[in-house]
């Protein structure tokens, strides 16, 4: 289920191609509730977990949040045989899997596609540009192996309780009484010092100013007579660079072409009467009618309101030159 911002649900936040079987809701805060919470277990956990369960027990996983400890979730889950589990207060960064494996790279996924619009000047984007970012972000982040890893990660598959306690403020070797002889090191990697070693063999992700730093130790190096590994293996990295930003403004040269179809695809699908009629060559459905009337509906709404604020706005300017010419 996904989760928008916005008072009113509405199907232009949706992607066109997005999978059917996929729910929206929205509230005013983007976040879960009680009536979103009680949607969610009704229409989406129960239908999607009650067969493979076979009549056996569910288990289903919570934080503390207010909305999942509702009287009418509790009553739910007490009346289809699912047992409702809750995870200590501020533990979900140790135990849940979404956040200990999943999460980080959905992100980096979710940059990644957003940056494809972002990178040509548009800054805002829109609510189904962002649901679509996800729907191609989601079956990367989501793949088997960063699953099973999460669960491992969180101690729950095998169930290793050390994995969480070890990572715990004030944890005492001498309280884990866990009969698992797997540690976990959570000594941080040694951070190379050379400004060669610095530099990623990915062109897009150097750092300007480390590639400076490593520029001034290769024309050092080159004065002095030395071409030893380092300054080898940083040669290949400086060409890739240079090549790399070589591309970088000829793509530069496209990007007014590629804006001009972000912004097409946006007006594409916008609401309005065109966009319901888009295809369509014989209007004669009730199901059209529905969909036409109410983008009339919403565009006169819209219209009103405008002409209200227009309004508004002319009587403050009509009395501020009355004042004016009241006072001379």
């Amino acid at each position: 289920m996904i989760i928008f911002k916005g008072e009113n649900f509405q199907k232009a936040w949706v992607p066109q191609d997005m999978d059917k079987n996929w729910t929206w809701t929205s509230n005013s805060k983007g976040w879960t509730c009680d009536i979103i919470t009680l949607e969610w277990i009704t229409h989406v956990f129960d239908p999607e977990t009650r067969i493979k369960a076979n009549g056996k027990q569910r288990a289903l996983v919570c934080d503390g949040h207010g909305s999942h400890v509702q009287p009418e979730v509790l009553r739910f889950c007490i009346d289809n045989n699912i047992s409702l589990l809750l995870m200590a207060p501020h533990s979900s960064h140790l135990c849940q899997p979404l956040d200990v494996g999943i999460f980080s790279p959905l992100k980096t996924y979710m940059n990644a596609e957003l940056d494809k619009i972002m990178r040509y000047g548009i800054s805002n984007i829109k609510k189904f540009e962002w649901a679509d970012a996800y729907r191609l972000a989601r079956p990367k982040a989501m793949t088997e192996a960063n699953i099973k890893s999460a669960f491992r990660t969180a101690g729950l598959i095998p169930l290793n309780r050390r994995k969480v306690l070890v990572r715990m403020p004030g944890f005492n070797e001498a309280d884990d009484k866990s009969d698992s002889d797997e540690e976990i090191n959570d000594a941080p990697a040694p951070v190379e010092a050379h400004p060669f070693t610095q530099i990623p063999s990915t062109p897009s992700r150097i750092n300007p100013a480390l590639l400076n730093q490593a520029n001034a130790a290769l024309i050092a190096n080159i004065e002095g007579g030395i071409f030893d590994t380092p300054t080898r293996k940083f040669i290949p990295k400086l060409v890739a660079a240079a090549e790399y930003n070589s591309a970088q403004v000829v793509v530069s040269n496209h990007q007014i072409e590629a804006k001009d179809r972000i912004l097409t695809k946006r007006r594409e699908h916008a609401t309005g009467i065109r966009s319901v009629l888009k295809g369509k060559h014989v209007v004669l459905t009730e199901e059209l009618y529905t969909e036409v009337k109410a983008c009339k509906d919403a565009t006169r709404a819209k219209k009103a309101s405008a002409d209200r604020k227009g309004a508004k706005n002319t009587s403050v300017e009509a009395m501020e030159i009355t004042e004016v010419i009241e006072e001379a």
